[in-house]
């Protein structure tokens, strides 16, 4: 939970210390896919 930089932070971090994969939960998917979408959009390409 957090904003699109705290997220990118908080990965950042865990994948320099060793992080080798993270599996995320967006709880309302069934009905409202913005959550995954943004995460696609901001995050992802941040992390590559």
């Amino acid at each position: 939970m957090g904003t699109v930089a705290q997220i990118i932070h908080r990965l950042t971090d865990m994948r320099e210390r060793g992080l080798g994969y993270a599996i995320n939960y967006f709880p309302e998917a069934a009905y409202d896919r913005s959550g995954i979408e943004l995460f696609q959009r901001e995050v992802i390409p941040a992390l590559s």
